[in-house]
Order: C-alpha cells, then sequence, then structure tokens
C-alpha cells in the first residue's frame, strides 16, 4: 500500500471524517426515533392495559349484578313454591 503524502493525504482524512460524521448523524437521528417509537408503544401499552381494567371491573360488575339476580329469582321461586303447596296442605287439612 503506497503512503499517502501531503494534500493527499489530508483529502483522504477529511473525506473519512466527512464519512464518518454522516454515519454517526445518521445513527443518532435512528436512535432519537426509535426511542420516539418506544415511547409510543409504551403509551399504547398503558392505555391498553387501562383499557382491558375497565373491561374486567365491567365483567366483574355484571357477574356481580347477575349473581344477585340469580338470588333473588331463587327466592322468589322458593316463595312461589310456597303459596302453591300451601293451598294443597289446607284442602288436605279440611
Amino acid at each position: 500500500m503506497p503512503k499517502l503524502r501531503g494534500q493527499r493525504c489530508q483529502d483522504y482524512l477529511k473525506y473519512f471524517k466527512e464519512v464518518a460524521i454522516k454515519m454517526l448523524q445518521q445513527a443518532i437521528k435512528n436512535t432519537l426515533e426509535t426511542n420516539e417509537n418506544i415511547e409510543s408503544l409504551r403509551k399504547e401499552i398503558e392505555e391498553i392495559k387501562k383499557n382491558q381494567m375497565k373491561v374486567l371491573e365491567r365483567g366483574n360488575t355484571i357477574i356481580e349484578k347477575n349473581k344477585t339476580y340469580v338470588v333473588r329469582l331463587n327466592i322468589r321461586m322458593e316463595e312461589t313454591e310456597q303459596r302453591f303447596s300451601e293451598p294443597e296442605d289446607r284442602i288436605t287439612d279440611i
């Protein structure tokens, strides 16, 4: 490999520095864009988690309400059965 001297050597060094600077600038730009994308995704994930929690809470509320309705319905059915069985008991008593 021939030795570079004088102006030619300085030209190569200048070109190398320019290329290195451009590469570093692009790397910095890419890093910043990646960081922005990561932050955006993090926010989306947080929003999804909040929405999932809301859905779970609503589901639990619905389940609890349904349990209450089932209990009330069972009580009514028992009361109705008792009412229908009472006249029979009265008839047999007579």
